[in-house]
């Protein structure tokens, strides 16, 4: 899972390494992942949030739906490192 400080850390002032592999896995990915990741990361909003601008009902969705971007993300940016190493 990506954490808030990770993600301030790969987007600050001083260029990350993987900054780079970072934007082109958020761009690749299909929505609804990418807007929820920026709702939660950039917009900073709650679980409950999410879930109210997603059509859901319950903070819980909200978490769920995090996660399951969470691991999209994390599952692409993989992908995308291996390509840049090679």
């Amino acid at each position: 899972m990506l954490d808030q400080p990770t993600v301030k850390k790969l987007w600050s002032a001083e260029p990350h390494p993987m900054g780079e592999v970072v934007v082109e896995v958020l761009e690749s990915l299909p929505e609804p992942y990418r807007s929820i990741l920026e709702m939660r990361y950039w917009e900073r909003l709650t679980f409950r949030e999410i879930a109210d601008r997603i059509g859901k009902n319950s903070r819980g969705s909200g978490k769920y739906h995090v996660g399951k971007a969470e691991r999209e993300f994390k599952r692409a940016f993989i992908e995308q490192a291996k390509h840049h190493e090679g």
